[in-house]
């Protein structure tokens, strides 16, 4: 082990408040010198929200809502919702097994 180096990313909303996690990654040291972060399951590469919130945002796109009326239910901006739109939707670099392993 390297060190620690703290995280803070939004989760979904409990009771209606806005939810933020703060984590403390553990930061890995490899024999040829390279440092890395432990992997978590729950949040995808540089992302600074969880994979249940990704989730969130689009499964309330699917039910017709426009992008502003998420964005500001959920406390995100809407260049924000556009991307994740755009990562899971449009772009074609993302398989649609990578959208499957959110859920």
């Amino acid at each position: 082990m390297h060190d620690y180096r703290t995280q803070r990313f939004k989760d979904l909303p409990i009771q209606m408040k806005y939810t933020f996690i703060v984590l403390r990654k553990q930061r890995y040291a490899c024999s040829c010198g390279k440092r890395f972060h432990e992997k978590l399951n729950f949040l995808l590469r540089y992302h600074r929200i969880t994979s249940r919130f990704v989730s969130s945002v689009i499964i309330e796109l699917e039910q017709n809502h426009n992008i502003k009326s998420v964005a500001n239910r959920l406390n995100l901006s809407t260049h924000t919702v556009q991307r994740i739109l755009h990562f899971f939707y449009i772009s074609k670099k993302c398989p649609e097994t990578r959208f499957e392993q959110i859920f």
